[in-house]
């Protein structure tokens, strides 16, 4: 059985001219007022988040997106991963399981650490090492530099180009 989704209320906070709005939705909405009193910034919440979904940036996007998009800063992810920069895949964004590279990377390391940190113990049964998930995030936090990935991550790009909107919009 499908269910249709939809918004049943929209809430609204610093949007455009909108300091606060909180609006139940119904099957069908109206929007009536004068010249220049945020008709159209009502819809670009919409919009907004139309954009969003349909760029793949949303807030709970795929964790293999943000794999992808870590391996999009390759001079830094092959110098944090202890590997040839040619390893790095050319086209992260265009893997189907950026998250299997990320390990193959690290057992390609000559860093003892990450290999013992990210890749599965034999036998495991687990598709990463134990600390798999704390190394991206070092490398995120303290290498990674996403002006660098929106290079080669198009998705990162629109969802940065979404972010600049946002905060030029509420300014």
């Amino acid at each position: 059985m499908s269910r249709d989704l939809r918004f049943r209320r929209l809430r609204l906070r610093n949007w455009k001219n909108f300091l606060r709005v909180d609006v139940a939705l119904q099957d069908r909405l109206f929007l009536v007022g004068a010249n220049a009193s945020g008709k159209s910034n009502f819809l670009d919440a919409f919009r907004f988040l139309r954009d969003i979904a349909l760029s793949g940036s949303g807030f709970r996007e795929p964790f293999f997106t943000r794999v992808a998009r870590l391996m999009a800063d390759a001079e830094r992810l092959a110098a944090f991963m202890g590997v040839a920069r040619n390893k790095v895949p050319a086209d992260p964004e265009g893997l189907e399981h950026p998250k299997q590279v990320m390990v193959n990377l690290a057992r390609l390391s000559r860093r003892r650490d990450v290999r013992q940190d990210m890749v599965p113990r034999e036998a495991s049964g687990r598709t990463a090492g134990p600390a798999y998930t704390s190394r991206l995030i070092e490398y995120a936090t303290d290498r990674w530099r996403p002006h660098v990935a929106v290079q080669r991550a198009d998705s990162l790009r629109r969802a940065v180009e979404c972010l600049e909107r946002l905060t030029t919009a509420s300014t």
